[in-house]
């Protein structure tokens, strides 16, 4: 699944690569827009070969880190052979959109290849490199394909690093697990390497992820340990003989230390006031400066948009892409993650948040990449286009569907139809009288055949008495009796649909976790969602209220100086947003966030 890098000296360049990522992105909190910006927004993707690793990097990153990176020697008139940065490191930019970084080592083939990188990019590193760090340059361009005389004294003496490098190459091609950490930091000595990070997650989720039987950080035998209270663990490699830097070890360790603040850096700069590098560097990088504003809004609000939602880039800015030049505040918030339309809209939306909880196990022994059941959405004006689990798509339609008889279980929701749509299947939905209302909920990733499959192995895993309605529309085009009586209760079960609904739209905010439960409480005025392992509740909230993509605009949230419970309130219940009990003023409609413990997992998942 993710190879490792076989060479010693791709081994050593990767390491020098992540050194110089991580101490790059301390030089961004210098930078009006980039103060806040995370691992995973940073490093946007990471692919890696035997042989090779390409990168997807943000365009403001590669300034700090060439700087960080390429070796600077003793001014002339010094006698030490002492060298900043990497020896030997060298950078090349191609015509066709690739940053080449090599080691100039005599018989080196290691490759590090950053890619989407165009002229105006490459200009504006350049830039940035002799704006902070003017030495830095001198090497790389004096002896392109050779190591300088001080190099070479450098590496008869000394290694390149004195830590374990398999290690650190190993973070670098599965860094994007620290995606949602504030800051990295590696240090070494002899035969340990030490990981520390900022954010919310946890040192047993990234045990998890490094020791996990198909992406393990090292092929050998090793042990793991974790200490929580410290917030720290440890990966013990028994057997890396001739992988070390030093080349005469038989064992190394990875330490782990995890920083569970999650709280956002400090702004240090406001626009017009950044260090003259960074203005150097925006200059350089706007070239046409309407242009390049355009074009780098677009950019933000497309990783906004797919923070919430989950979706694949192309998507996303395909759906945004007219924003880029919106300048009404009103019209981003409206547009950014549109609002469903209507009420059946948001009651079809509801519906499917509750059905979380009967479609996914509520304890799992690893962290979901994505959302247990949805693995993505595509918010729209019209409609809510979804990706589901495949995994989890029989259990949790067959939570979907309602009895044909009246039942006291009130299973499903009743006037749920599916019909075939553009890219799957649509679910649509039928309204007390039988009436096809404008719901409309696109499944992406199932067609009518995959649907078929799913229909006959509900129908063999249901007792005759709880069965439950074809829902293809075609074929059950009227209410059945069984939805007829339990279609009032089911409705006023969804509650606080407008909440609901926007939970729905915002899924992506939940990534992480092992498990979500979500249910009704209070009377039927509130919706609780439990996350188990997430992330945190502070930073769901920040979410939340964001200015663009938040809910603020018709909820508040109370309690959000609390770490383990949260409120999310309608500001003026309307009925179209509304459907739950109205005589309970007591308890005005709510979303509740908490996080969600193992035992009672356990206990409701038993």
């Amino acid at each position: 699944m993710i190879p490792d890098a076989q060479a010693h000296d791709q081994r050593e360049l990767e390491t020098a690569v992540l050194a110089a990522l991580t101490r790059g992105m301390d030089h961004l909190v210098f930078h009006s827009r980039a103060w806040d910006y995370r691992v995973g927004r940073v490093i946007k993707s990471v692919r890696p070969e035997p042989d090779s690793v390409s990168l997807e990097l943000d365009p403001l990153i590669l300034g700090p880190m060439l700087g960080e990176l390429l070796p600077i020697g003793p001014h002339k008139d010094e006698q030490s052979i002492e060298i900043a940065g990497t020896a030997g490191a060298r950078a090349r930019w191609r015509k066709s959109g690739q940053l080449v970084i090599s080691l100039a080592d005599p018989a080196s083939h290691a490759e590090v290849i950053v890619t989407g990188v165009g002229k105006r990019e490459w200009h504006a590193a350049q830039v940035y490199v002799r704006a902070e760090r003017p030495l830095a340059l001198t090497l790389n361009d004096r002896y392109q394909d050779v190591l300088s005389p001080n190099e070479a004294d450098f590496l008869l003496i000394y290694p390149r690093f004195h830590l374990p490098i398999h290690f650190v190459s190993g973070l670098l091609r599965r860094v994007k697990i620290f995606s949602t950490a504030w800051a990295l930091s590696i240090h070494g000595s002899r035969e340990s390497a030490k990981l520390s990070w900022s954010g919310a997650l946890t040192v047993e989720s990234a045990l998890t992820a490094l020791c996990h039987p198909v992406t393990q950080i090292t092929p050998n035998t090793f042990t793991a340990t974790e200490w929580p209270v410290s917030q720290e663990g440890e990966i013990n490699d028994l057997n890396t003989a001739d992988r070390s830097a030093s080349r005469r070890t038989t064992g190394c360790s990875l330490i782990l230390r995890g920083d569970p603040e999650t709280q956002q850096r400090p702004r240090v700069s406001q626009p017009g006031s950044m260090p003259n590098y960074w203005q150097a560097w925006e200059t350089a990088y706007a070239g046409h400066p309407q242009k390049h504003r355009s074009s780098q809004r677009l950019s933000d609000l497309v990783e906004l948009r797919r923070a919430n939602t989950g979706e694949e880039p192309s998507r996303a800015k395909n759906c945004i892409g007219p924003l880029a030049n919106e300048t009404d505040e009103r019209e981003l918030r409206n547009s950014l993650i549109p609002e469903a339309h209507s009420l059946h809209q948001r009651v079809l939306e509801t519906s499917l948040l509750l059905a979380i909880r009967d479609g996914a196990v509520l304890v799992s022994d690893f962290r979901h990449r994505f959302h247990q059941v949805f693995l993505s959405v595509s918010p729209r004006k019209e409609r809510l286009v979804a990706e589901l689990n495949p995994a989890v798509s029989n259990p949790f339609f067959k939570a979907l569907l309602a009895n044909e008889e009246p039942s006291p279980s009130g299973d499903g929701v009743p006037g749920l139809r599916l019909e075939s749509g553009q890219n799957g299947i649509d679910l649509r939905l039928l309204d007390e009288t039988g009436t096809l209302t404008d719901a409309k909920l696109e499944i992406k990733n199932i067609n009518l055949d995959d649907w078929d499959k799913i229909w006959n192995d509900i129908n063999r895993t249901v007792e005759h008495e709880y069965r439950r309605v074809d829902p293809l529309l075609d074929r059950s085009p009227q209410l059945s009796r069984g939805e007829r009586d339990g279609m009032t209760h089911q409705r006023k079960r969804c509650g606080p649909v407008g909440l609901g609904s926007a939970m729905l739209r915002r899924i992506g905010l939940l990534a992480g976790a092992r498990a979500v439960d979500v249910w009704p409480g209070l009377g039927k005025t509130q919706i609780h969602v439990e996350i188990d392992s997430g992330p945190s509740i502070s930073s769901i909230v920040s979410a939340l209220q964001h200015p663009i993509a938040g809910v603020t605009n018709y909820a508040e949230v109370l309690d959000e100086n609390q770490t383990r419970f949260a409120q999310l309130r309608e500001i003026q219940p309307t009925a179209d947003r509304f459907v739950g009990p109205t005589s309970d003023a007591a308890s005005p409609p709510a979303l509740i966030l908490r996080p969600l413990t193992r035992q009672a997992a356990r206990r409701r998942n038993s």
